[in-house]
């Protein structure tokens, strides 16, 4: 005996069924069990043109509910194979498997589900064209995916997706391409995207490589398309009131009570923020420390619009300038400009770049400080300003420090090449403890446009394209039980990674202002 299932999913404007094909004629006619998005996120999951849905939101907020509605509006089509997926397998079974059963209801799950496949078969429909048709759900963990890979999905469901890989998301779009033409049509006919990753996220760090693709707070909600005006990314973010009616007072005043961890941050608030653990921790903020140098607010620190209209886009050139390196071939070669006003260094230009020679950086370094001459030039007025300018700008640009690691072949290289470095204070403990008592002074800032090339092959395997990057990456190790994250710095060194550029920023700030003095106090009597 064959079922017909209806799916009908109306949406919060206004119904929208979606129905599948006709039955075969010898099961009973059954009411459609109507499943209903109870936000615009929700909503927005479910009908969006775009193939990839990405969603975060803190927790609570409906997104597995959405997602799960997503997969039953394409499943309700016969004939679609659709998968649900997280990190393991078996974390579903106390969490987004509940969901889909509760929505399906026991019925069809007793009749469907089979355990050893981990996936839920709808009822066999016979559809217009004559053909049977039967949609099914796949449930795969991406740690043990087995034979699921082999399928091709028109959904792919990923559920805490902040737990997986890139390398996961970009698999699963390789498994997008399940074609059939008339469940094509019936795609086209319901206004819903035939092949589609719905992708959904608890806030994690800002250096997360979700948050660097598909960088939520920066952007916010939207959709993004290419250049023929095609949808390609649809990305969601909650409603503060999204979900709400299904909170309990008391789970309310729970959640209150994280209010100033990073626990409230991401799953209570919301936000893709730094844990605890990162070597600069908070003392580092990007509203604090990143600036626009052209902005009206960056006058306090010497700057603005007037300013760097005079000067076109550089540091008056009265600021002394500092340079800072850390060298690489096959990790990243970083070199910072930083000019000093007011006992504030503003790093204002950076070059972070793999796969280049000592003399390649040469030219290029060379090749930066003399379009900055240029520009500094043309901000000349008058006779007075070519007095008092002319030292500072005629010739080669003052680089009045240059601090560098010890490696003697890159040093020889550059000097060869006309730039010259000086060893740096290099103690990595006092280093540290410097640059933190220099961010929480801010003492130094960075432009918001001071990279000048971004380094295609880093950014293509999401790796750190700049220092402002690296913040929210340079940590100490966990403890061996890997519960937490060790903070205590004194007897436990960082992890030697993504830490190029603030190799650097450590060099310039430990060795332009003197070594942290470490010693035991005594009272006087």
């Amino acid at each position: 005996m064959f079922w017909a299932v209806v799916v009908a999913v109306s949406t919060v404007t206004g119904a929208a069924g979606v129905e599948p094909g006709s039955g075969s004629g010898t099961a009973p006619a059954r009411a459609p069990r109507v499943i209903a998005p109870n936000s615009y996120a929700q909503e927005r999951c479910v009908f969006s043109e775009a193939p990839t849905v990405a969603w975060s939101s803190r927790v609570r907020f409906g997104k597995t509910t959405g997602a799960v509605i997503n997969a039953l509006a394409a499943a309700s089509i016969p004939g679609v194979p659709v998968a649900i997926t997280r990190l393991e397998r078996k974390s579903m079974d106390e969490s987004t498997l509940v969901t889909l059963r509760r929505m399906v209801g026991d019925e069809l799950w007793s009749a469907g589900w089979k355990e050893s496949k981990s996936t839920l078969f709808l009822p066999k429909v016979r559809c217009p064209d004559g053909v049977v048709r039967q949609s099914r759900i796949t449930a795969f963990g991406w740690l043990d995916p087995g034979r699921a890979l082999s399928t091709e999905y028109a959904r792919i469901i990923i559920d805490q997706a902040e737990q997986v890989d890139r390398e996961h998301f970009d698999i699963a779009q390789t498994r997008l391409n399940f074609s059939d033409p008339w469940t094509e049509s019936e795609f086209i006919r319901l206004g819903l995207v035939a092949r589609q990753l719905v992708v959904i996220f608890n806030p994690d760090d800002p250096e997360h490589w979700a948050n660097l693709e598909f960088e939520f707070e920066e952007k916010g909600m939207r959709v993004e398309r290419d250049a023929d005006g095609n949808a390609t990314v649809e990305v969601l973010l909650s409603h503060e009131d999204d979900n709400a009616e299904n909170l309990q007072a008391d789970y309310r005043r729970r959640m209150k009570t994280f209010e100033g961890t990073i626990v409230h941050d991401r799953l209570v608030a919301g936000h893709w923020t730094r844990a605890t653990g990162l070597v600069y921790g908070k003392a580092f903020e990007a509203r604090k420390h990143v600036i626009d140098p052209a902005g009206p607010e960056s006058r306090e620190l010497g700057l603005g619009p007037e300013v760097l209209a005079k000067w076109n886009g550089y540091p008056p050139p009265d600021w002394p300038r500092l340079r800072g390196f850390d060298f690489g071939v096959n990790h990243p070669f970083t070199v910072a400009w930083y000019a000093e006003h007011d006992g504030v260094l503003h790093v204002y230009r950076e070059g972070y770049h793999t796969g280049r020679s000592g003399s390649e950086w040469a030219r290029w370094i060379l090749e930066r400080e003399a379009e900055e001459l240029r520009a500094l030039r043309f901000g000349i007025d008058d006779e007075d300003e070519a007095r008092a300018y002319g030292p500072l700008v005629n010739g080669e640009l003052r680089v009045e420090e240059s601090w560098s690691d010890h490696d003697l072949e890159w040093r020889k290289e550059l000097d060869a090449g006309g730039v010259w470095t000086q060893p740096a204070i290099k103690d990595i403990d006092a280093g540290i403890m410097r640059m933190i008592a220099t961010l929480r002074e801010r003492r130094i800032v960075y432009w918001r446009n001071m990279l000048v090339e971004e380094d295609p092959y880093l950014a293509r395997e999401k790796l750190p394209t700049s220092v402002l990057r690296e913040y929210g990456r340079y940590k100490y190790p966990k403890r061996k039980s890997g519960v937490s994250e060790v903070s205590d710095h004194r007897t436990n060194l960082p992890v030697d990674k993504d830490n190029h550029g603030l190799d650097r920023d450590r060099y310039v700030v430990a060795s332009h202002w003197g070594r942290v003095e470490v010693g035991v106090w005594g009272v006087a009597s």
